[in-house]
């Protein structure tokens, strides 16, 4: 018995909040933001969409990146149900 990974997959939303847009919201700039961080867009998830959404569409680009139609029984892909992130 053995493991592979056969396929990798990823998923952006598809807003976009640009340097420029946040410096219009904050006191920042492009360049600040570009020089210190190297970020120069963000991706902001809908108002309707969850982070199970973006797993999900992301999960079946790898598979799909796989070449893989249908899991058979050796094949397993294993996703949290549900998880929470809790403040302390």
């Amino acid at each position: 018995m053995y493991s592979r990974i056969a396929g990798t997959g990823g998923y952006l939303p598809a807003k976009i909040l640009t340097n420029a847009e946040l410096a219009t919201r904050i006191d920042t700039s492009d360049e600040w933001v570009r020089a210190r961080t190297g970020i120069c867009e963000r991706r902001i998830a809908a108002d309707d969409e969850q982070t199970s959404d973006l797993a999900l569409a992301a999960s079946r680009n790898a598979l799909a990146a796989a070449g893989i139609r249908r899991l058979t029984d050796e094949q397993s892909v294993i996703l949290p149900k549900k998880f929470s992130v809790r403040s302390r």
